[in-house]
């Protein structure tokens, strides 16, 4: 995942296979801690830990479950957002 254009209205990012993703700010109030209708996929779960850290938005400890690794992190909206490793493979699709 890769930023494409960030504003204060809108930001843009880029997906595995060039799928965009824009996220913009809730329309109505959201009760902090509501879980995201969707989670986010990235290739090194350590590395996009470490820089939500250094950016200062408090992920979650990583969690292992039977599928995958992840942790959860709150948008600016107070959506709780959960992050996953993937589990990608070289194969054709």
């Amino acid at each position: 995942m890769r930023e494409i254009f960030q504003a204060d209205n809108i930001a843009v990012l880029e997906l595995r296979g060039g799928t965009h993703l824009l996220l913009r700010p809730a329309s109505d109030p959201i009760t902090p801690g509501t879980v995201a209708p969707f989670d986010l996929m990235v290739d090194n779960l350590e590395t996009s830990h470490e820089k939500f850290e250094a950016l200062k938005l408090s992920p979650s400890t990583i969690q292992d479950d039977a599928f995958h690794r992840s942790f959860t992190l709150c948008d600016p909206s107070g959506y709780a957002i959960t992050v996953n490793s993937s589990h990608v493979s070289d194969s054709p699709v």
